[in-house]
């Protein structure tokens, strides 16, 4: 841990004096909310959720985001059931969703076609039907308090 936060503060330090970007590849949530303004979710090579990181890591939208986010125990006793997190079954067709046969939320459409990354709100964008269709719904229900 001593030698990861001084790596850490090394990396803060150069960004900082050299005035550039870092990327920085991570599979831990928390190094990645100490470390960056923004982040992208990869699965299988492509990104399915990017925004700033309190946007994705607060409020994920793909259903692959918020099953990493719940697969991190929250303390030393808590005993996390993997298959809760993941279904199992048949994998999409060809155009379909890459996360399809482990997504507790997919859906027929899911296994056809894999929607692009579309704007969530803010900077947050997701490549998932049930997060089109939330930020959607948001927007409308969003339009309608301003109207009343």
């Amino acid at each position: 841990m001593t030698i990861q936060a001084g790596i850490l503060k090394l990396i803060a330090e150069l960004q900082r004096d050299l005035k550039v970007s870092v990327l920085f590849i991570a599979n831990n949530p928390g190094l990645v909310s100490a470390v960056c303004n923004s982040v992208a979710i990869l699965h299988q090579g492509k990104i399915v959720e990017n925004g700033t990181v309190r946007e994705v890591l607060r409020q994920p939208v793909h259903p692959y985001t918020a099953a990493l986010l719940s697969a991190i125990p929250r303390n030393k006793h808590e005993k996390i059931d993997l298959k809760k997190l993941m279904a199992s079954g048949e994998a999409a067709g060809n155009g379909g969703c890459s996360y399809y046969s482990q997504c507790l939320k997919r859906q027929h459409r899911c296994q056809q076609t894999s929607p692009a990354l579309q704007l969530i709100n803010g900077s947050h964008f997701a490549a998932c039907h049930l997060g089109v269709e939330r930020s959607e719904l948001n927007e409308c229900s969003s339009l309608a308090s301003k109207i009343s």
